[in-house]
């Protein structure tokens, strides 16, 4: 939310309600049950112990990010990578680490390249270097090369009674190009990764839709608040935006790292 309200004009009030309402389902209420998905896992573990272990994997990618930023971005895309390949992949005959990877890096590189002058903007903050010397004239064909790249890899891989839900996964990849970052990899966040993994995780569960929502409600409560509440303050203190950015993708590297653990857990289990 906090990415949505910096990086989107207060004016365009449609992108940012649809934006949001993706955030919030499938989005954020298909991480928001990792904690019940791991007690489903292992059923003599308290609730309360799930957390704490959570959470002290959370503040560790915090830790490293003051040990050196560098590092942990560049890790945070490889496992973000991995992530994305091990559940979208499941389409494909595409199996094992290696393939999971490519897919994520192809994938994350066509929005990256596309978006280079967005992506730049953001790395200053995070990082504290300096990127207005680049010249990006490139940085299009080098997504289109990405994208052509991704596109041949899904297809190619493609199990035939697949075949034509993967077309549209790719036709909605392309189109996102045609966005601003965050809308256009909202569509394939909230559409292609997120709503198929809501689904994982109900079937998983063996509960209902409406069972997932009440579950998650809670988590999905509290983050919402907390965002409203760093909104409210950053606005209050007059953060920078520096620390705005570099908080902000701060928390989101360090919740990715235990949410992937948690669904290669479940990956590894249905197969």
């Amino acid at each position: 939310m906090l990415c949505i309200h910096y990086f989107i004009p207060s004016g365009q009030f449609l992108s940012q309600s649809i934006i949001i309402a993706g955030f919030i389902f499938p989005g954020l209420t298909h991480g928001a049950l990792d904690a019940h998905l791991i007690r489903h896992q292992f059923p003599q573990s308290s609730l309360t112990k799930i957390i704490i272990g959570y959470v002290a994997i959370t503040l560790l990618i915090v830790a490293l990010w003051f040990w050196s930023s560098f590092f942990i971005l560049l890790f945070f895309i490889i496992y973000s990578a991995f992530h994305f390949g091990e559940l979208d992949l499941q389409l494909t005959k595409h199996k094992g680490i290696f393939h999971q990877i490519i897919y994520g890096v192809l994938l994350l590189s066509t929005y990256l390249f596309f978006h280079a002058t967005e992506v730049s903007m953001i790395l200053e903050h995070m990082l504290g270097v300096d990127l207005t010397s680049i010249n990006f004239s490139w940085s299009n064909n080098a997504g289109f090369i990405s994208f052509f790249v991704w596109a041949l890899y899904v297809l190619q891989g493609a199990k035939r009674p697949h075949l034509l839900r993967l077309l549209v996964r790719v036709a909605l990849v392309g189109v996102s190009q045609l966005l601003p970052l965050i809308q256009g990899f909202g569509i394939y966040y909230f559409i292609i990764h997120s709503w198929p993994s809501l689904v994982l995780i109900k079937d998983s569960l063996n509960i209902s839709m409406s069972a997932v929502l009440k579950l998650s409600l809670p988590y999905v409560m509290a983050t919402i608040i907390f965002c409203i509440g760093l909104i409210l303050f950053s606005q209050q203190t007059e953060l920078s935006l520096d620390f705005i950015y570099a908080a902000l993708f701060m928390a989101i590297s360090a919740i990715s790292l235990p949410h992937t653990l948690v669904m290669h857990r479940l990956n590894s289990l249905r197969s």
